[in-house]
């Protein structure tokens, strides 16, 4: 009951399962993970982080510890909308944003991506805070090391998002082969996405990121009942698994 409510997003009621469930069974890592994973998307650090070590995630512990006393995903601007021209659409739409308030660089949003991912080099330029390491796996079951950091600001259009953890992986080598030559330093994954009311238009061919408020959630669908729009609702499983 505890993982279906998880899949529905509905938190609270998911919390109450999984925390029962692991009074029963203190012993069982699957009611942490998904207990971990309830808090983190809550942007509850301070609780994920303890659930996270003993199922063996000590990098993503580290790295959630380290917010103590400042707000993950903190969204700064007087805008209410922000639309980010896409500089390449096909395979991937790619916008520009600046990391730390440093210059325009480009980054390709990706749904099968989880938090940002920032390339190797880059954060070596950057100088950014790193907590360890772990094997993730991609596309094909394909595994690749990634680091665990954190970044000071992100800036789409007219927001900045301070506060932002990050993976750390080699980025730059899809850029030929992929991008046509076209640098790629980072990676937009679902977790970003999800705090705001994102819309991939692509005959716009742009990124546009409206404030998660009533008002603009009202106004979202609105708008889409006036074009006719098909809405599909789909399920969340896991950090970035979209089930419809």
């Amino acid at each position: 009951m505890g993982s279906i409510s998880l899949l529905a997003n509905r938190l609270d009621n998911a919390q109450k399962w999984l925390a029962k469930t692991m009074e029963l069974k203190p012993e069982e890592q699957a009611p942490k993970s998904l207990l971990a994973e309830v808090f983190y998307r809550q942007d509850d650090f301070e609780r994920a982080a303890p659930l996270f070590r003993p199922i063996g995630q000590e990098a993503v512990a580290n790295k959630l510890e380290s917010f103590k006393g400042i707000t993950p995903y903190q969204i700064e601007g007087k805008a209410k909308v922000s639309h980010l021209k896409f500089v390449m659409t096909d395979p991937l739409p790619v916008v520009q944003v600046r990391v730390n308030e440093g210059g325009l660089v480009n980054f390709f949003i990706d749904t099968g991506a989880v938090e940002v991912i920032i390339d190797t080099e880059f954060a070596k330029e950057l100088n950014i805070a790193q907590f360890g390491s772990m094997t993730g796996t991609f596309a094909g079951g394909k595994q690749a090391a990634l680091q665990h950091g954190r970044v000071d600001s992100l800036t789409f259009g007219e927001f900045t998002v301070m506060n932002v953890p990050v993976h750390i992986m080699d980025v730059r080598r899809f850029s030929q082969p992929v991008f046509g030559g076209k640098r790629v330093d980072g990676i937009i994954g679902t977790v970003l996405l999800y705090h705001f009311i994102p819309t991939l238009d692509y005959p716009r061919g742009e990124l546009v990121l409206r404030r998660k408020t009533k008002e603009n959630l009202k106004h979202v669908g609105e708008e889409a009942r006036a074009k006719k729009a098909i809405i599909i609702p789909f399920w969340m499983a896991g950090d970035h698994y979209m089930v419809a």
